[in-house]
Formats: C-alpha cells, structure tokens, sequence
C-alpha cells in the first residue's frame, strides 16, 4: 500500500511540474507571439516602446550598455499615464507629447517599424537591429533588452544578486523605488563597490500616485526576476543605468 501511495504522490508530483513548465512555456509563448501593427519611421526609441507598452500591454526591462552612459536616447517611460480627474489610464497622451517633441528634436537614433499584424518578435527583432548594442530576451513575461556589447560586469552581478525577501509597503507605484532601495542586499551591494544612488523620481505625482493591482510579494529570486515581476504587475517597465552625482562619485538609478 505504501508503495502505490508513493508512485501516486512521485505522479502527481510530476504532473504538477509538467502543468508548471507549460504553463511558463505559454505565457512566453504568447507574449513573443503577440501581433503588432506599428508605421512608425525615424521614431525615439522611446516612441517605439511606449506603443508597445501602452497599446500593447508589453512590460519592457532595459539595461544600459557602457557604450551609451552618455546618451540618453534609450529612456523610456517606464510608467503608465494616468488621467488626473478619473484616476485611470489614459491611453495616447504619451504618444502625443512624444511626437511633439520629435518634431522640435529629432531623434538621436532614430528607429523604423513598418510592420502589419506581425509577431512581437518580428519586431523586437526589427528594434534590436537598429539600436546596435543590444539584443532581447523574454524573462518572466517581460521584454529584457540588454546589452550585447560593452555590457557592465557591475551591472550584470548587480541584477542576479539574490532578495531574500520582498513586500511592497504600500499599493502605490511610488513606493516601488524606496521598497527596493531599502532591500538589505541593495544596501550591502552599494556599500561593497563604492556605488551612490538616490531614491528621486522623474514620473509625475499622479503617475507615481496610482494604485497598484492586488499586493506585491516576493521572496527568494534574483534582483532581476524582481524587476521583471514588478514590472509585469504594474505595467510600464524598468531600466537600469548609469549616474553622476554631484559629490563626483558613480551610482545606479532603477527607473521603475
């Protein structure tokens, strides 16, 4: 008897892990399969994404290259716009500001997308091409476009150290950045390489004001399946880059 318990438990075990891994398998598996439409030529890179991330609904993770710490075409709104009044999203306003100011500077790195019901792939694939230093991958459900050349070692530890826990303390897109500079790994991370960082925000009061979906709490995974888990929850998306500070000493900034 023991022994038929065992092979039960030992199969739905296996059933279990197989429904789990399939499970994985297709939501990567849709999100890379997604369709675009998208005419967009000689556009920002932050043009591009915002299409994706508010027309689209894809959560997008960017990394910086070294080569590109003095550039700062790769910024992107990693929030969602929120209308003041209504208190819920307000689809196009981005997109609207971003033309305007395309038309009074032209982009640095200006990026075409021609494409019509294609994959999301397809277009990832059309993004990376054009932007030289980097290539994409698909990590927990989000878009990771990371740097293929000049890749920061520091960087690169930074985001596979381990949280042992995290808890948002508050259902506020503003408390993302202070919950995760308050990490004890974070702290122990800046101090071992001699690293500054701010918890300052560049988004809106309304936008950092608007109320997450449900709690947010995590426990066991690296920095970077945090980010991505964040990122997919709250939409938008996260970067990770170089800053200056006025005391002359480097840091890192997580937009989020």
């Amino acid at each position: 008897m023991r022994n038929k318990r065992s092979v039960f438990l030992i199969s739905c075990t296996i059933i279990l892990l197989g429904a789990s891994l399939q499970l994985c398998a297709q939501e990567t598996e849709r999100l890379e399969n997604k369709r675009i439409t998208m005419h967009m030529e000689r556009r920002s890179f932050a043009h591009i994404l915002n299409i994706l991330i508010e027309d689209y609904s894809v959560p997008i993770g960017f990394e910086e290259s070294i080569l590109d710490r003095k550039n700062r075409a790769f910024d992107f709104a990693t929030n969602l716009p929120v209308d003041k009044e209504l208190n819920v999203l307000s689809k196009g306003e981005t997109d609207q500001v971003l033309e305007e100011m395309e038309r009074a500077y032209p982009p640095q790195i200006p990026i075409t997308v021609n494409v019509k019901n294609e994959r999301l792939e397809t277009v990832l694939n059309l993004i990376v091409r054009q932007i030289a230093n980097y290539e994409w991958q698909i990590n927990d459900g989000v878009v990771n476009i990371l740097p293929v050349k000049g890749r920061d070692e520091t960087y690169k530890t930074f985001l596979e150290i381990n949280i042992k826990r995290f808890e948002l303390r508050s259902p506020f897109v503003l408390s993302i950045k202070n919950d995760l500079y308050d990490l004890p790994e974070f702290k122990v991370f800046m101090d071992e390489h001699k690293l500054s960082y701010s918890n300052s925000h560049g988004d809106s009061v309304d936008t950092l004001r608007r109320r997450l979906p449900g709690e947010i709490r995590f426990s066991d995974l690296t920095l970077k399946s945090l980010l991505n888990k964040i990122a997919k929850i709250k939409g938008g998306g996260w970067i990770l880059k170089h800053r200056d500070f006025p005391n002359g000493k480097e840091g890192i900034d997580i937009d989020i």
